[in-house]
This record gives C-alpha cells, structure tokens and sequence, in this order.
C-alpha cells in the first residue's frame, strides 16, 4: 500500500485503510506514546557527550523526554500497539475503531477480519514515519503535563484527524 502525499497540504492518505480507520490508527499510536512517557521516572538521567568535568562527572540530561527516549518509543510502537488487530468494532454513534478480540473483554458490533493486520501495521508505519519528526520536536525536553501528542501527530501531523474527537451524538460536519 502507498502513502500519497497531497499537494502542498501534506495531508497524509493511505489507500489501504479507510479514512475513519486512519485516524484511528494514528490516535492509538499517541495514546501509546502517551502512555510511554511516563514509563521512566521524570528526573533520570543519562550522560552525554564523551569528556568528562573536571571533578570526573559526565554532563546529563534528563531522559525521560530525551530525543533518545522519543524515538525509543516510536521504534517498535506499531508492533506493540497494533500488530494483533482483529476486528473492527463500530460503537452506538457509528465511530469504527480498531480491536483485538483476542484481549477478552466485552465487544459488540464487531466485524471479525474486517481488516488486515498487516495494512493496519503497514499504515501505522506510515504515519509514523509522517509525523515522527513532528512528535520528537513536541516532546523534547518539554515536560508540560499538558502535552497533546494526539493533535500534534492526527491533527496537524499527519492531518487524518478531526481537531476534535467526535462524540458518538455528534453529526459528522458532512452530515451538516
């Protein structure tokens, strides 16, 4: 499957997967980066550069929101985020979202081998690689509590999102 991008928008589209499906794709990657943020303790640190101070001491940054650490969450992020996808599952308001089955739990209107894992993890790694240097400039050294990868990567990234999540009662604006 091809990623194309759009004129001078840089909208991203993936012929592969439906739009709806799109964005749900890349709103699980930021829930995931999100999520791997607090992973590590906000105060640790690592050693940069390769002289030593003059008492012996390497200089350090912090980690945590290191670019290190950034792009060690994305490596990797489409295998373990999405890469048991089994079903697409539509809720009560229409909105199609991607699932596992295979976890447990309670799932209705779920279309089992309504997409294949494979274009699921092949779209995932193109709107990675789409926004990758847009989520790593965010999340640098940024230690906000605030911080919205989702707009970040979705919306202004990628630009497979709405701004807002859509509540399941809220008509489409095509619907408008």
């Amino acid at each position: 499957m091809a990623a194309v991008v759009e004129g001078g928008s840089k909208k991203l589209k993936y012929k592969g997967l439906e739009p709806d499906l799109l964005c749900n794709v890349c709103e699980q990657i930021s829930a995931a980066v999100t999520d791997a943020l607090d992973d590590v303790h906000p105060t640790a640190t690592v050693p940069v550069g390769t002289r030593t101070r003059a008492d012996g001491s390497y200089a350090t940054r912090r980690y945590a929101r290191s670019e290190a650490r950034v792009f060690e969450i994305l490596d990797g992020i489409c295998e373990r985020t999405l890469s048991d996808v089994s079903g697409v599952q539509t809720n009560e308001g229409g909105k199609r979202v991607l699932v596992n089955v295979n976890r447990g739990g309670s799932f209705t209107n779920v279309q089992i081998g309504g997409v294949k894992p494979e274009v699921v993890l092949d779209a995932c790694h193109v709107v990675v690689e789409h926004t990758e240097q847009g989520v790593v400039d965010l999340l640098r050294e940024n230690y906000s509590e605030n911080i919205d990868v989702r707009t970040r990567m979705c919306v202004q990234g990628a630009r497979v999102c709405p701004p807002e999540p859509r509540t399941p009662t809220e008509p489409k604006t095509s619907d408008l």
